[in-house]
């Protein structure tokens, strides 16, 4: 069985995220090379969002989950059909 978003969102709450939410992001959206403060992570519900991490790409799918250390350097485009996903942040402030 498929978790619901709700379902995920409470996951994410219970493994210590305190800000959690789905957003959507048009195709083709470009989050530049950048770090967060505090751990983050991605679940994709739908579309694709493709990451890059450690000089590594990976295409995330519905149902897919990116963790992202604090102070870690990544960034992201989403795939031509957009994406919404599930992001969870211990901290919501963002740092260069």
């Amino acid at each position: 069985m498929t978790p619901d978003t709700d379902t995920l969102m409470e996951n994410l709450k219970n493994e210590g995220f305190n800000f959690v939410c789905v957003d959507t992001d048009e195709p083709g959206k470009t989050y530049p090379p950048h770090t967060d403060q505090g751990d983050t992570a991605l679940i994709i519900l739908e579309g694709e969002m493709t990451f890059t991490m450690d000089n590594a790409s990976r295409i995330l799918h519905p149902l897919d989950r990116m963790d992202i250390p604090s102070g870690k350097l990544h960034e992201a485009v989403t795939g031509k059909e957009g994406c919404r996903y599930v992001y969870g942040a211990k901290s919501a402030k963002l740092i260069k």
